[in-house]
């Protein structure tokens, strides 16, 4: 069984027509940061793909292959590396025993945005999408995004007004699902404080994905080291004295404001800056091992 690799640059990538990740979104990915030319948190994307790869029963693959793909597109500025894994090419209808996996891997610019978020926090929302419970695909960040797709046209349209200005619109939103549980903003993780100064994020057991930085965080800054992944409501994240969110591309971004049914909530930022900052040296000797 062979993997065949795909990169895109600035030419037409050819999509075979029955690829199944075309005709039915039958594949994963993960978006992972480059800079200083290097692929930050590699081992943790490689995993993520790993264990989507078992959920989905997909034929082997070739990971040494893939990674030695990744070496040679690493940037100096930030940038954007987007890997898909597709299930391959062929087979009729919904069954697909011994397809060779394809592998896609784009680089996009690094969305400008960031830094000012980082910098300055945002303001989240509540989106008026709430997300369908499946354990089955709960967790992995499989290409079955059309609910995504929904949050961020919700957003883009302006229905997700949830204040009193028809003006005001969101940087972001929080998406709960329909037992009312939050498990995400629209591309990134969130965690909150309590007013007794513990630390929780949604546990994604039924919806969500668990992203990698979510799982360096946990892993890696001992202030978030005995976070609790719990079923939480609104209500939780309304009396939290702290929030923010972050994926593999942002890092840590505090939340300053939520704004939810007329009534804003406003938390303390200092709290989350720290965070960014202890998470930033905490990258640092991940950055240094992956250049010897």
């Amino acid at each position: 069984m062979t993997t065949t690799i795909i990169y895109h640059d600035k030419s037409p990538t050819p999509v075979p027509i029955n690829d199944r990740c075309f005709n039915y979104g039958d594949g994963f990915f993960t978006t992972i940061l480059s800079q200083n030319n290097q692929i930050l948190l590699l081992d943790l994307h490689l995993n993520r793909l790993k264990r989507a790869a078992n959920r989905l029963l997909f034929e082997p693959i070739d990971w040494q292959q893939l990674e030695k793909s990744l070496q040679p597109i690493t940037t100096e500025q930030p940038s954007v590396v987007k890997v898909l894994v597709s299930r391959g090419a062929g087979g009729r209808g919904y069954n697909s025993q011994n397809l060779s996996p394809f592998i896609y891997i784009t680089v996009a610019e690094y969305p400008a945005f960031f830094p000012n978020w980082r910098e300055n926090g945002i303001s989240l929302g509540v989106s008026s999408v709430a997300l369908g419970l499946n354990p089955l695909l709960a967790g992995i960040k499989h290409c079955n995004r059309l609910e995504q797709v929904l949050i961020k046209n919700a957003m883009q349209s302006n229905t997700d007004k949830t204040c009193a200005s028809q003006e005001q619109t969101f940087d972001d939103v929080v998406v709960c699902d329909l037992n009312g549980c939050v498990v995400e903003c629209s591309a990134s993780n969130i965690f909150w404080r309590s007013a007794k100064g513990e630390w929780y994020t949604p546990l994604n057991d039924v919806a969500g994905v668990d992203g990698v930085m979510k799982q360096f965080i946990m892993d890696n800054l001992p202030e978030l080291s005995h976070t609790k992944q719990v079923k939480a409501s609104l209500d939780e994240l309304f009396a939290a004295d702290s929030l923010f969110i972050c994926n593999s591309l942002m890092g840590i971004v505090p939340v300053h404001s939520l704004t939810h049914n007329e009534q804003s909530y406003r938390f303390d930022m200092t709290i989350s800056y720290g965070l960014a900052v202890h998470l930033q040296l905490r990258l640092q000797p991940q950055q240094e091992q992956r250049l010897k």
